[in-house]
């Protein structure tokens, strides 16, 4: 009789174990629910819920099985106080609802205005019945399937502070934290920044970074058609420019764009570089210690117009190159042509890869190493304005028309290059300062180069 007291009182207990444990399992399905109809955790948060549960359901459940009666009753305390907490919970949660949904479901009255303009086709709320003036996602939702979350970070100081802008959109319902510490995509709209905050901080790798230009659109015009104009006096006219589009693969639309990219890295640069300075004394140790730079040798600008001739027989060639050289010059003793004229004509032919080519050297010395000898000796034979007669060299045969001509070394006073020197100075300490923050940028945000990849 006492063994099957025994046996009764132990399989009650098992069972009382296992009873326990279901209703706790109930309970924690039951909070699971609870959590995701509210919808105000984050959705790594509710994983993590779950995730704790079922180890700790699946924990109490397993100890009923053993030996061990110390730990069966250890579990059924687990069961039954996680079976309360969970209870507790429900009825909490089940609270928050009801009171947020009071909060919400108070009745308002909420006026729209709708604004057209005074020319439109739309002159009452029926005509504009078929129109679509926006999104709004309550009032219109079925007009958007995007989901978004925005949060606005004042600066304390208001006036003069920065206002950072915490925006997500997305296909599903947004339970995100409001701050956003890795985004895709920042944008900065006042340049000033760049230098009293880190806006880098936080990009994720690969993201977009978006500086807003000071200039308006039609400023930022004005700014490339001054740059392109520069460009076309560089390669000696309209003509040669288009030449050289066309040589290097540029479309008008292409070329813009890259124009535009360079004038806004320009923007960039300037604000990244505005604290850096030079001093008189730094512009003068320079000069003394780079004299010879300032020493001008004897020397001329030259000017020239190459004649090449493309017979594959060396003689035939040379003599073809050597005919038409005579001939312009020709032209230019009989005034029928000048020498700048002839210089225009040819100014697009060295793209376009069409002999006679012409060329602007500048400043070249008579003892120059890297140019052709008898080049250098028909360039020190003339004096200033003076045009050659054919001069051959090793590239065919050459007129050249020499001005600026210096025929003996002077050496430039301090005062003569002083403001040429600072701004050499202030330029090589700007890129200096602006290739050390890009390179704290890179390892902020971890950038990695590959150098084969780059052409």
């Amino acid at each position: 009789m006492a063994d099957t007291e025994v046996k009764q009182e132990a399989a009650w207990l098992k069972w009382t174990g296992i009873i326990v444990s279901v209703i706790q399992i109930i309970l924690a399905v039951s909070f699971v629910g609870m959590v995701f109809w509210i919808n105000i955790f984050p959705v790594k948060i509710e994983v993590i819920i779950i995730v704790v549960l079922i180890l700790l359901s699946a924990l109490a459940l397993y100890l009923q099985f053993l030996k061990y009666g110390w730990v069966k009753w250890a579990a059924r305390v687990i069961a039954l106080l996680l079976a309360v907490i969970l209870a507790i919970g429900d009825l909490y949660i089940y609270q928050a609802k009801e009171a947020m949904n009071y909060v919400s479901n108070n009745e308002q009255t909420e006026v729209i205005s709708v604004y057209v303009l005074k020319d439109d086709e739309a002159k009452t709320i029926a005509d504009a019945k078929d129109y679509i003036f926006g999104y709004h996602e309550i009032l219109d939702r079925e007009n958007t399937d995007k989901y978004v979350q925005a949060y606005f970070a004042y600066d304390s100081k208001k006036s003069g502070g920065a206002t950072m802008s915490h925006l997500r959109f997305g296909d599903q319902p947004i339970r995100s934290t409001y701050l956003i510490d890795e985004a895709d995509y920042i944008g900065c709209h006042v340049q000033a920044y760049v230098n009293q905050y880190d806006v880098l901080k936080g990009l994720r790798k690969g993201g977009n970074f978006v500086l807003n230009c000071i200039w308006t659109e039609e400023e930022l015009e004005s700014k490339i058609s001054e740059k392109t104009e520069e460009l076309k006096g560089v390669y000696g006219g309209e003509e040669a420019f288009k030449s050289a589009l066309e040589y290097y693969g540029y479309t008008d639309e292409t070329f813009k764009e890259f124009m535009k990219t360079q004038v806004i890295s320009e923007i960039v640069t300037e604000y990244m570089t505005k604290d850096v300075t030079i001093s008189d004394e730094e512009v003068e140790q320079y000069y003394n210690t780079n004299i010879a730079n300032y020493t001008t040798k004897p020397s001329a600008t030259a000017n020239h117009i190459l004649f090449k001739s493309d017979n594959e027989d060396k003689d035939a060639a040379d003599a073809e190159a050597l005919a038409q050289a005579n001939e312009a010059k020709a032209k230019i003793d009989a005034g029928e042509v000048s020498f700048d004229e002839l210089f225009e004509q040819y100014s697009g032919n060295k793209a376009a890869g069409v002999y006679p080519i012409s060329e602007s050297l500048g400043t070249v010395a008579y003892d120059q190493a890297n140019y052709d000898t008898d080049f250098l000796a028909g360039l020190a034979a003339l004096g200033e304005g003076e045009i050659s007669a054919p001069v051959k060299s090793s590239f065919g045969y050459h007129i050249i028309k020499a001005t600026n001509v210096v025929k003996e070394s002077t050496v430039k006073s301090f005062d003569e290059v002083k403001d040429s020197i600072k701004e050499k100075l202030l330029n090589e300490k700007k890129k200096e300062v602006y290739n050390t923050t890009l390179e704290e940028w890179k390892k902020e945000l971890k950038v990695k180069t590959y150098e084969n990849k780059l052409s």
